[in-house]
């Protein structure tokens, strides 16, 4: 697999995964906090993987799509 094509697909894999939270947020807005705070604690404060950061990220994306 080509550079070009594995980054196609993460790109798609990352909008596809934005699409999902946004409709997540939207019809199940519970489910959807309980699910940002489980994976915070995945991530320990040791961690140098910046997961909290991505996820955080990922959810404002989201939030400010969804606005009008």
């Amino acid at each position: 697999m080509t550079l070009a094509a594995l980054s196609t697909k993460e790109q798609r894999a990352r909008e596809n995964r934005a699409y999902v939270r946004r409709l997540l947020l939207k019809r199940q807005p519970a489910f959807a906090a309980a699910l940002a705070a489980a994976e915070r604690d995945l991530c320990s404060p040791a961690c140098q993987c910046k997961q909290r950061e991505m996820i955080a990220h990922r959810l404002s994306t989201a939030l400010a799509i969804d606005r009008p």
